[in-house]
């Protein structure tokens, strides 16, 4: 699925509330796929600091989140 195929699925979302917040990861999208989303692989010390453990890549977090749904 692309930014398109998701644009289209948001735009039939009837709550206006819901359909804004999902226009923001339409976009969301967009940006990645224009390779301006660097800045999501970089872990940084903020979680070490906030939470007391290190931080991951977004990568490394959707695969130990979604390794047992499938």
């Amino acid at each position: 699925m692309g930014p398109d195929d998701l644009a289209d699925g948001v735009a039939k979302i009837p709550s206006a509330a819901e359909r804004l917040y999902m226009q923001s990861a339409v976009q969301a999208m967009r940006q990645a796929v224009l390779g301006k989303m660097e800045f999501q692989n970089v872990v940084r010390d903020d979680v070490q600091t906030v939470l007391g453990r290190p931080g991951v890549t977004v990568r490394e977090w959707a695969r130990r989140t979604f390794a047992d749904a499938t």
